[in-house]
């Protein structure tokens, strides 16, 4: 009987002994699978931050010095007065067009037509300019001050970045760019469909403009 006792013993013991061994193998391939994955997540997360000082190296080249900052929005004032001068100077219509109309119809009956009569008597200073004209001219005028006042804050105030982006200069700075582009719209194509189309494009990109994202 002492024999079966030792016996059951020495099995007990080497069931034990296996039951260590694989608790042993399977506790180092949990380690090696860890450390797999350990070493994993490292480099992923060294890729990721290589990719972001690529893109923030590459968005740092990109953002302009005070000086360029400056001559933007120093140069967006010449549109306006040249816009200004256009309009009030009637460089749209000049003297010499008209005279080329009338002489174009003085063989014409002038009573027999009423528009004829009207423009042969009319005086250049008091047409009033055709639409497209105007809606160029108010494209660029309702643009400018926010322009200026955007690229003059990113040349004194605002640091490159996000910043540039979020703040209210900026987004009202791309609103009317968006309302200059409904404008032109107009201007280029003469038609009130495709200006109410292009209206309401804008329209909802200026919405999109103030969204927090």
């Amino acid at each position: 009987s002492s024999s079966e006792s030792d016996d059951d013993l020495t099995n007990l013991l080497k069931q034990k002994t296996l039951l260590d061994e694989g608790d042993l193998e399977s506790s180092k391939q949990e380690m090696e699978m860890l450390s797999h994955t350990k070493e994993e997540s490292a480099l992923e997360i060294k890729k990721e931050e290589k990719a972001q000082k690529k893109k923030f190296v590459y968005k740092s080249s990109r953002d302009m010095t005070p000086l360029q900052e400056q001559i933007n929005a120093i140069t967006v004032i010449p549109n306006v007065c040249y816009c200004l001068y256009f309009l009030l100077a009637r460089k749209w219509m000049s003297t010499e067009i008209i005279e080329r109309v009338r002489e174009s119809f003085s063989s014409v009956d002038e009573t027999s037509f009423l528009w004829i009569q009207n423009m042969m008597e009319c005086d250049p200073a008091t047409i009033a300019p055709p639409l497209a004209v105007l809606a160029v001219a108010i494209g660029f005028i309702l643009h400018t001050p926010f322009s200026f006042m955007y690229h003059w804050m990113c040349a004194h105030h605002l640091p490159p970045g996000v910043a540039r982006i979020e703040h209210w200069s900026g987004r009202l700075d791309k609103s009317f760019i968006h309302v200059m582009s409904t404008c032109m719209s107009y201007a280029t194509s003469g038609s009130w469909k495709y200006f109410l189309v292009c209206a309401l494009l804008n329209a909802d990109c200026i919405y999109r403009q103030f969204l927090p994202e």
